[in-house]
């Protein structure tokens, strides 16, 4: 039998369930879905196999407006790279609230061959008279398939999972099971660092600091882990370790706890603040 493979990239501006797609897609609790913008920090991947077919799905961080300052700007460069990548392209519109900035990334989209899908989301929160005319309206740009889905509710789920099989390629399958248990641990410290940094400083933080560990090792009673977090400034580095060192404290205190939370055994995390131009 033949194999298939395709990435396919969700995109769209923040808080239109792109990640709850996701989820209902690889049918697990894959992404964090929150009302918080940007959530997502860095694409994340999804791997389904049905029957001779292997789907990637990326998760995006929501693109923000033109307008939007520097920090957002280079969540809109990770979304570009994820999408000029893949092998299926699927922007996500909240079908009760089309915007100005929608259109704005409709607009950025560009004329080339890979195969996109326009997903309404929410229609359980839709009116039909609604929904047709938005679908009206989105036939007007440059998607060959407008599907009306809701995560929530799985209505329509599997005709745009149908659609996106007709699309896939024939390709070789990639072998994830090479990915080691050490890179795995290395993503879920990050995941739990981010988580607050997003959660304890302000706006512009979290997006312009790289995570690093540093140092990796499990004895029999706990992990030891060291992270370097690395900005690009001094004043970065000043509001990361705050008065006294105390916000470098509890960013340190609250993801081992969290670290702690997901492995089910003590941690020792050491957090350092390092500036770099690079």
């Amino acid at each position: 039998m033949k194999e298939h493979q395709a990435i396919i990239t969700l995109f769209g501006k923040p808080n239109v369930g792109k990640s709850s797609l996701v989820n209902a897609l690889t049918k697990q609790k894959f992404c964090a879905v929150t009302p918080k913008p940007q959530t997502t920090i860095k694409a994340l991947r999804a791997v389904v196999t049905l029957d001779n077919f292997q789907l990637i799905f990326m998760d995006t961080p929501g693109i923000q407006k033109r307008s939007a300052p520097i920090a957002h700007r280079a969540m809109n460069r990770i979304a570009s790279r994820e999408v000029m990548e893949a092998d299926i392209q699927l922007m996500v519109i909240d079908v009760n609230n089309w915007q100005s900035d929608d259109d704005l990334i409709i607009d950025d989209i560009q004329d080339d061959n890979i195969p996109k899908i326009l997903v309404l989301n929410k229609i359980d929160l839709c009116n039909d008279e609604k929904l047709q005319a938005t679908i009206k309206r989105a036939q007007s740009g440059p998607f060959k398939w407008i599907i009306p889905i809701s995560s929530k509710t799985n209505e329509n789920i599997p005709v745009l999972l149908y659609q996106i099989k007709a699309l896939c390629p024939e390709k070789p399958w990639t072998d994830f099971e090479n990915f080691s248990l050490e890179d795995q641990q290395k993503v879920e410290i990050e995941d739990c660092i981010r988580e607050q940094l997003l959660r304890l400083t302000n706006q512009e933080i979290p997006y312009l600091t790289k995570i690093l560990v540093t140092e990796l090792k499990e004895t029999e009673e706990r992990f030891h882990v060291h992270v370097d977090l690395i900005v690009d400034r001094q004043s970065r580095k000043k509001l990361l370790i705050g008065t006294g060192g105390a916000m470098i404290k509890r960013i340190g205190t609250e993801s081992r706890l969290s670290i702690q939370d997901r492995w089910q055994k003590s941690v020792f995390l050491k957090t350092n603040v390092v500036v770099t131009d690079k």
